[in-house]
Order: structure tokens, then C-alpha cells, then sequence
């Protein structure tokens, strides 16, 4: 991962943020601008009402929304959560460079809702009679471990920083794009982030919740128009298909062992790590009821082919469209494709503003989810438990929304002034979060399991998984360094298992 330095900046040069500087290209009008301003003021608006529907000063409804999310609004926040910027500049650039091979994306995000069936509904069942708040209540209760609850605490709130930080990056550069230039990605990092920390602190989860659920009906829309006007103005699949076996006959091959273990490492990678997300396990916890969480995820599962599935079919299709680009020029690829569907007319135009929309929704939706989970893990996990364990629900909640503004404040700073190590550690994020898979899906599994292994199987996997990054091994034959770590974090917790902990359990229900 390069940088480079501008204005006086160190710029982080990930996918996202080099697609989104090309944005630069398409400066939208003053009547695109305006749009834009006011879906922000209404959003704004729905933490003014988050606020009134507010029932008491307490952690469970600023962080869970008093536990009473119904199907339509759980459904489109897990959406919102699950879908970031990265889904629409990152999957289109892999798209357009592995070729039909990337339909393992597909594979990987419904993986994830296979992940939230195995464990979520027991884990909401737990929940709901030991009133949970944050991801690491469950397992310091299942397994009466401090210890645990210290260690899953600091690797979730290491996982939301860097990924809050990420979203705040491509937001800045996002700004500076949309505007031509004319807005420093600063002043966009700023102005989205007060936003944001705005209807947040006044709704808490309960304005997070509906405004994902209007962000995730803006991705829906743009994911749609997208895929329409690309074949209505490059051509269906079928005559990509015609340009790719005659132009690129590798990227319609079938995959090789090495490329078909990377698939499999992608759909686990994926597929397990993002599906105990904090935000996304909080979102169980904020489920009304069994039957309208299993709804919502059975929903989700056909999701992926009306989103990951699309931005394939576009990267697929920009091979005859836009043949010979670079790696680099690769993830320029949205914005090129918005330049192309911008120049056609006004419905190009509005389709574009739409698109852009969904692209600062996405970003958003991400953003405020893990910042909200981030200071429930801080405040009641570490202030909470072993900094203040006297405080009550109201000096909690207190603390909570000021660690979201200065965790805020912090991340905003560093998204302008930032150091190189954090971008390298940016890297390890999902091989570090993979890490606390087995606490969740063998302790909601196996009531028998103890601490002592699922401990000393969380250790061992990130400390292998931590070594393997920092040595430079990505991966070993195809397979992600943090897989290989999570077969061995679960292998100990297994063995341990096996042989029998003296540590005395009481699991929970």
C-alpha cells in the first residue's frame, strides 16, 4: 500500500480512496449539490426524531434502540452495514481484473448471512434474557472471563477504529471529487463527520437504524440504475462474454487449485469475519423478536445477486467497454463508467447523482454503525468494567456519547494527518477480527465449552495471524494468513476442549 503526500498530507492510496480521487472528473451542478445538502439536513432531521422517540436515558436505547427494531428497518440497516463504499469502487475494479473468477464475491457476502443463521439467532436469544449490550457481555457471561472480555474487546474496538477511519478517508476524497476539487477532502471529512456525530448522539441506535434504512434504500436504487444504463450503453453480458473469450481468454478459464483455495479462503475470510462485525452482532442483539431477525436474514440472503452480483456484471462488461487498463487505471473504473453514463443525457446525469448518493450513503451507513458500537465496546467494556464499574446507566450513557465524539474527533485528525503505521495496520483488520469467530459460533454451540481454551485459542490465532502479516505472508498456497490463523485458534480451542478445562462454566439460559 503506497502514499503520497499533498498538500502538506500523508494521502493514503487504498482502492477505494484512489477510485474515489478520480471523481474529480465528474464535478456534479449546483442542482446535484443541492440534492445532496438536503438528504444531509434530512438525515439530520431523523436524529431530531430519533431523539423525540427516545424512552430513557439508558444503554440499551441509545445503543439498541430499546431492542424493538422491526423487520423493514433491521432489514435495510443490516443491508446499509454489510454494503460499504468498498462493495461499489472495490468489487468493480476486482471484477473488471479477475474476471468470471470474482463471482467468488457473491459466494462471500451471502457466506456472511450463512455465518449470522449458524449463531444469531441462539446469540439473540441469550441477549434478550441477559440483556446484552455490546459483543463482549455474551462472552464474558458465557465463559466468566474478564480476561476474554478484555481481549475481544480491544480487537473489536482496534477492527471498528481502523474501518471508521477508512470510511472517513474515502468520504474526504469522495467530497473533494464530487465538488471538482473545489472542497478540500478535509473540509468533507469534517462537514459528513458532524453529520454524522450529529443525528447520532441525539438518536443513538434509533436514528442510526433509520437512517442506514434510507441509505440502503439509496444503495438498492443506485445498485439498479447502475446495471440498467451500463447494458442499455455497453452492451449486455453476452457480448462481453464474446470480447472476454476472444480478448482475455484467461478471465473466463476455469480457476487453477491455487485460485480455487483463494475462493474458498475469500468465502471463509468474508463470510465469517464480517458476520461478527460489532455492528452487526448489535444489530441482533436490537432485533424486536426470533421471527422477525430470521425474516431479515432470509431476506438479506438474495441480496448479494441484486448488489455484489451487479458490480461484476459492470467490471465484466467494462472489459469490451474500456479494454487495457492498468492495475491503478482498474480502480478508476466507477468513475470512468459514471463519466460515461453522465455524458448521455440527463438521465445519465440524474442516474449519476443517484449513483454518488449511494456512494456518500454507503460510506455513511458503515461509518456510524462501527463509531456507535465502538463507544458502547469502549464505554462499558473498558470504563464500564474496570475503569468505573459503579457507574450507572445514565453516567454511561453520558460517557458513551462523548467517547463518540472524541474517538471522532481523533479519527478525523488522523484521516488528515496520518501516520504511515496505521495505514500498514489497516491491512490486518478481518485476520485480526476472524479471531473471535470460534467464542461466538462454538459457544453458542457447544454449552460444555470453557474459557481456558477459547482464550488461549484466541491468543494463539492472533499472535499467528499478526506474525504471518508482518513477515509479509498474505498468503500460504492461496489461503489468507488470518484463515490459517483461525485453524489454528480453532483447533486449540477444540484440542483444549477435548482434553478438559478445570476452569468451572455456567453458561447462560
Amino acid at each position: 500500500m503506497s502514499c503520497c503526500k499533498t498538500r502538506g498530507r500523508i494521502r493514503m492510496a487504498d482502492p477505494s480512496a484512489q477510485a474515489t480521487t478520480t471523481l474529480d472528473a465528474l464535478p456534479i451542478g449546483i442542482d446535484g449539490l443541492v440534492v445532496l445538502v438536503v438528504y444531509l439536513l434530512g438525515i439530520v432531521g431523523i436524529g431530531f426524531w430519533g431523539r423525540a422517540k427516545r424512552k430513557e436515558e439508558s444503554l440499551s436505547d441509545h445503543y439498541l434502540a430499546g431492542r424493538e427494531l422491526g423487520f423493514f428497518v433491521l432489514l435495510l440497516t443490516l443491508f446499509a452495514t454489510q454494503y460499504s463504499g468498498n462493495t461499489l469502487f472495490g468489487f468493480t475494479a476486482k471484477g473488471y481484473r479477475m474476471g468470471y473468477a470474482w463471482v467468488m464475491s457473491v459466494h462471500a457476502m451471502t457466506a456472511v448471512v450463512v455465518g449470522y443463521l449458524l449463531f444469531a439467532p441462539a446469540l439473540h436469544r441469550h441477549s434478550r434474557d441477559r440483556n446484552y449490550i455490546t459483543p463482549a457481555d455474551y462472552l464474558d457471561d458465557r465463559f466468566n472471563s474478564r480476561a476474554i472480555r478484555l481481549v475481544c474487546a480491544l480487537i473489536m474496538i482496534f477492527a471498528t477504529a481502523n474501518y471508521v477511519y477508512a470510511q472517513l478517508k474515502v468520504m474526504g476524497l469522495a467530497v473533494g471529487g464530487l465538488t471538482g476539487g473545489r472542497i478540500d477532502p478535509i473540509y468533507g471529512v469534517v462537514g459528513l463527520a458532524v453529520v454524522m456525530i450529529l443525528y447520532e448522539t441525539l438518536g443513538g441506535m434509533r436514528s442510526v437504524a433509520w437512517t442506514d434504512a434510507i441509505q440502503g434504500f439509496l444503495l438498492l436504487l443506485g445498485f439498479t440504475l447502475l446495471v440498467i444504463l451500463v447494458m442499455r450503453q455497453h452492451g449486455t453480458l453476452a457480448d462481453a462474454a464474446v470480447h472476454i473469450r476472444e480478448h482475455n481468454p484467461e478471465k473466463i478459464a476455469v480457476p487453477n487449485a491455487t485460485r480455487c483455495a483463494y475462493w474458498f479462503s475469500m468465502v471463509l475470510l468474508i463470510g465469517l469475519g464480517a458476520s461478527v462485525y460489532p455492528h452487526a452482532i448489535q444489530r441482533i442483539y436490537a432485533a424486536k423478536n426470533p421471527r422477525i431477525l430470521r425474516k431479515s436474514l432470509k431476506v438479506m440472503a438474495f441480496f448479494p445477486f441484486v448488489t455484489t452480483l451487479i458490480v461484476l456484471l459492470v467490471g465484466l462488461i467494462a472489459l469490451r467497454a474500456h479494454p487495457g487498463l492498468d492495475h491503478q487505471s482498474s480502480e478508476r473504473l466507477l468513475a470512468i463508467i459514471c463519466g460515461d453514463l453522465a455524458g448521455s443525457g440527463s438521465l445519465g446525469y440524474w442516474t449519476v447523482i443517484v449513483i454518488l448518493a449511494a456512494i456518500m450513503a454507503a460510506l455513511m451507513s458503515t461509518a456510524d454503525s462501527a463509531l456507535l458500537s465502538l463507544s458502547s465496546m469502549a464505554t462499558k467494556d473498558l470504563y464500564g468494567t474496570f475503569l468505573n464499574p459503579t457507574a450507572n446507566e445514565q453516567k454511561l450513557t453520558r460517557v458513551g456519547k462523548s467517547v463518540s465524539w472524541v474517538v471522532l474527533a481523533l479519527l478525523v485528525w488522523l484521516s488528515s494527518y496520518e501516520d504511515l503505521t496505521l495505514v500498514q495496520l489497516l491491512e490486518v483488520k478481518f485476520e485480526v477480527l476472524l479471531q473471535v469467530v470460534p467464542a461466538f459460533y462454538l459457544g453458542v454451540h457447544l454449552p460444555r465449552l470453557k474459557g481456558g481454551p477459547v482464550l488461549l485459542g484466541m491468543l494463539v490465532g492472533l499472535g499467528l495471524a499478526i506474525t504471518l502479516l508482518v513477515m509479509g505472508i498474505k498468503t500460504i498456497d492461496g489461503v489468507h494468513a488470518g484463515v490459517v490463523a483461525l485453524a489454528a485458534n480453532t483447533l486449540t480451542v477444540l484440542v483444549g476442549h477435548a482434553l478438559g478445562s478445570r476452569q468451572t462454566v455456567a453458561a447462560p439460559g
